[in-house]
C-alpha cells in the first residue's frame, strides 16, 4: 500500500506520474501489493525513491564492468589525481576536486582502483546519487567524501532496517553459516538486489538467487 500525504494513491496515477521503466513498475507493484504502508510527502518523493533504487541497480552493474578490483584495506589503491590514499586504506577526496567527478572516475578508470566490499556498496550509493542529482548539488552536499568501509557523509542518509519487502536496490548482508574461523573474511557478503533474480556482490560479482 502507498499513501501520499496520508491518502492512498491509485496505482495508475503513480504510473501516469512518470513510472516508465519495467524495473520501476516492478518496484511499484511490490509496494502496492504489500501489507506494509509506504508513506510519502508527495508524488515526487515516491518517484525519487523508485528511480533512486533503479539507479542503484544500474550503478551496481556498471561497477561490475568498470574493471575495479576488490582487496582488503591494506591493499587498497585509487587514482591519485582525484583521491588521497590514507594509511588505513581510505580514499579522501582531494581538495579542489569536484566530488561528482571523483566518483565517476572510479567507473571510468576502474583498473586504477581496489577497495574492500563494504566500500564498494558506499561507492554504488554515491554513484547512484550522481545520477539523480545535478552536479552542483552533489558537489555541495558531498564536498569532503572519505571512502572507507561503511563510513559515509550524513547527507547520504542511509536507513538501516529490516525491510518488510524485498525491493530492487536493497543492500543486504548474507551470512555464511559454514565460515572457517581461520578465514573470517568469508563470514558474509554485502549484496545488491538487482531486481531480476540476480545480485551484485564483490567476490563473484553477479550471481543468481
Amino acid at each position: 500500500m502507498i499513501t501520499i500525504g496520508g491518502n492512498s494513491v491509485n496505482k495508475d496515477d503513480a504510473i501516469n506520474a512518470g513510472i516508465v521503466r519495467p524495473l520501476e513498475q516492478t518496484i511499484l507493484h511490490v509496494m502496492y501489493a504489500s501489507p506494509y504502508t509506504y508513506s510519502y510527502r508527495s508524488m515526487d518523493a515516491l518517484l525519487f525513491e523508485i528511480r533512486f533504487r533503479v539507479a542503484i541497480t544500474d550503478s551496481s552493474r556498471e561497477l561490475y564492468y568498470s574493471g575495479v578490483q576488490f582487496a582488503d584495506f591494506y591493499r587498497s589503491r585509487c587514482n591519485p589525481m582525484f583521491w588521497n590514499l590514507l594509511p588505513d586504506g581510505a580514499f579522501q577526496l582531494k581538495m579542489g576536486v569536484p566530488a561528482s567527478e571523483a566518483i565517476l572516475d572510479i567507473y571510468r578508470n576502474g583498473r586504477l582502483y581496489a577497495f574492500e566490499c563494504a566500500t564498494a556498496m558506499i561507492i554504488i550509493l554515491y554513484h547512484a546519487a550522481v545520477k539523480m542529482l545535478p552536479p552542483a548539488q552533489f558537489n555541495r552536499l558531498f564536498s569532503n567524501i572519505r571512502l572507507w568501509g561503511w563510513k559515509y557523509d550524513q547527507d547520504l542518509q542511509i536507513v538501516h532496517n529490516i525491510p518488510p519487502d524485498y525491493l530492487p536496490g536493497d543492500i543486504r548482508y548474507v551470512k555464511n553459516p559454514d565460515v572457517n574461523p581461520l578465514t573470517p573474511e568469508w563470514q558474509g557478503e554485502n549484496v545488491v538486489d538487482l531486481g531480476d533474480g540476480t545480485f551484485f556482490w564483490t567476490r563473484f560479482r553477479l550471481s543468481n538467487r
